[in-house]
């Protein structure tokens, strides 16, 4: 029976191995029969034709769509946007395999079961196509990668603080990405498919919560104004002033913080100086029915290095939470006026004159019928000369403007008289009265100019011309050199002009030597006659006027009899020919 049931089986091996070559041979470079791909049969087909049929015949393979989680945000795409379709290459290559395996008796068994059952074979999706899934995720990588972004502070024009958050960076993998997505792709029946892409989170180094209490801090040392007192004085810096004086950044250690700007304080502090100095103010007097006092003014100057320590101090506070208080006293060095309130009160009864001089003039067109002596006359009525102050004509008088009411007047041009050659002419009859007031007021005289040729109503030596040409002024100046205020008085009516001084008696008297005359050259007449005059008529165009140079000396004495003052003044005075017009017949 062994050796019967052995031959049986041997003979039936044989029997299947002759089929399964016979089959073979049979389908030489087709898909051997019975196998199919889904419902698709391929039997007989090459392999191209088989690949052919599956590309024709296969059902629409359905799309859907994959959410890929980035962070917090995500990105929807296509799977037929990632190349997802059906592997005909690879479900033909299977079918044509189908009963060939390189085992020939693999093979028998593949060949006896498609010829009796068929051999069944799923459709082959590939869900991704590998270069598009290469670009996704580069595309993913650049999109979404980012520096870390500090958060800070920020200072707005009126000294508010805001801060700027934190951002946190985000640093991918390219491969990493694309196997995350890749691995994911791979159950494709899974509908809506989410896949987290991995991702290295970069911190910054100065966080959202260290900008917050910096800018808390900063907030706290520019909070209320802090106001500087002085007596009733206050000086106050606003809010916005004083978070200028914050600095906020990172230190030596990497911690963010507000800082108090030590340099800034300073600058602050020496702005602060230029309010609070001040120079000492002499008490002075005012004109009215009777003569009253102008209260004196302490000096003072802020001692900016107390200063600096004090608001450092206080603003010190502030950023540690302690608080301060919103007024501080200045730190100041009080320096006291020369003439004070009490002494000038004391004396305002014992005002005089200390010094007077008047001049008499013919109002006409070469004096602006005499507006031009007048107006800088009036002008100065009242003023008050602090002791030690300078007064300078041109400068005191104001504006020599049309508005004011100054005319053109005479002028001495190229030598000669021009009835209306200047602007304001015949001001000097002004200036040469003030001028001679002061010499007997026995004060130091400044600036000071002779006319071109000598007018005899004014003393010999002793004019005193001003003007302004091409930017230049000649002007007339003295300093009161007393003790006391000084109050100019003037008094002006028609054709005449008196200046006044009034100031506490200082004892000094004055004296002046005979005026020294040498050069001296004769002018002459000359006369011309015309035919616009009639005839025997005269017109007087130019006086005449000798030349010489005159010496003249001032001697003030104290009210010891010591010499305080000795002013010589020089004077060079040009000759001008007269001329005179004589009228004959046409």
């Amino acid at each position: 029976m062994l050796v019967g049931f052995s031959a049986t089986l041997l003979v039936a091996i044989l029997v299947a191995v002759a089929a399964s070559f016979a089959i073979g041979i049979a389908n030489e470079g087709r898909v051997l029969s019975g196998v199919k791909v889904g419902d698709i049969a391929l039997g007989g087909l090459d392999r191209d034709a088989a690949a052919a049929k599956l590309n024709a015949e296969l059902p629409h393979l359905s799309d859907s769509t994959v959410m890929l989680t980035i962070g917090g945000d995500t990105m929807t795409v296509w799977r037929s946007d990632l190349g997802r379709m059906y592997d005909i290459n690879a479900m033909a290559d299977a079918a044509y395999g189908a009963g060939r395996a390189d085992n020939p008796a693999f093979s028998v068994v593949a060949r006896l079961r498609d010829a009796l059952s068929g051999t069944a074979m799923q459709p082959v999706v590939r869900e991704y196509n590998a270069a598009q899934l290469d670009w996704l995720a580069l595309n993913i990588v650049v999109a979404n990668t980012s520096d870390p972004v500090n958060a800070s502070v920020t200072r707005g024009p009126n000294g508010t603080f805001r801060v700027v958050p934190a951002h946190t960076g985000s640093r991918f993998d390219a491969g990493a990405v694309r196997e995350a997505i890749a691995t994911g792709l791979a159950n494709g029946s899974v509908q809506d498919l989410r896949i987290a892409i991995p991702v290295t989170p970069l911190v910054p180094k100065i966080t959202t919560d260290m900008a917050l209490t910096a800018a808390t801090t900063a907030r706290a040392i520019s909070g209320p104004p802090l106001r500087f007192t002085d007596g009733h004085d206050r000086f106050t810096l606003t809010s916005a002033q004083l978070a200028a004086l914050v600095t906020i950044g990172s230190d030596a250690s990497g911690s963010y913080e507000a800082q108090i700007n030590s340099a800034a304080v300073r600058g602050a502090v020496a702005t602060l100086a230029k309010l609070v100095d001040r120079k000492a103010v002499d008490a002075s007097y005012t004109w009215g029915a009777t003569y009253a006092v102008v209260p004196s003014l302490t000096g003072r100057k802020l001692d900016q290095a107390a200063t600096v320590t004090q608001l450092l101090a206080a603003l010190d506070a502030r950023a540690s939470g302690a608080g301060s208080s919103a007024d501080l006293k200045l730190s100041v060095a009080v320096t006291q006026p020369h003439f004070t309130t009490a002494a000038a009160q004391a004396s305002v009864g014992n005002i005089v004159r200390i010094g007077t001089w008047t001049t008499y003039y013919f109002p006409g067109i070469s004096n602006g019928f005499g507006a031009n002596i007048t107006i800088p006359a009036q002008a100065v009525d009242g003023k008050v000369i602090a002791p030690g102050a300078t007064f300078d004509f041109w400068r005191d008088i104001g504006p020599v403007t049309v508005e004011r009411g100054y005319q053109y007047g005479g002028a001495i041009i190229n030598g000669k008289s021009e009835p209306t050659g200047a602007f304001a002419g015949g001001i000097c009859s002004a200036s040469t009265t003030m001028f001679n007031a002061a010499l007997r007021a026995g004060l130091q005289m400044g600036e000071r100019w002779n006319h071109y040729y000598y007018i005899s109503r004014y003393p010999v030596g002793l004019d005193a011309t001003v003007f302004a040409d091409a930017g230049r002024v000649w002007s007339m100046s003295y300093t009161n050199d007393t003790p006391y205020p000084i109050i100019i008085r003037s008094f002006t009516g028609y054709g005449i002009v008196t200046f006044s001084l009034y100031s506490v008696p200082n004892g000094r008297t004055v004296s002046f030597s005979t005026p020294i005359i040498t050069n001296p050259i004769a002018a002459h007449d000359v006369v011309q006659y015309t035919s616009a005059l009639p005839a025997g008529a005269q017109q007087r165009v130019e006086g005449v006027y000798n030349g010489f140079d005159a010496q003249v000396t001032r001697y003030v004495r104290d009210a010891s009899g010591a010499l305080i003052h000795v002013d010589t003044f020089y004077s060079h005075y040009h000759p001008v020919n007269g001329l005179l017009l004589v009228g004959r017949p046409a």
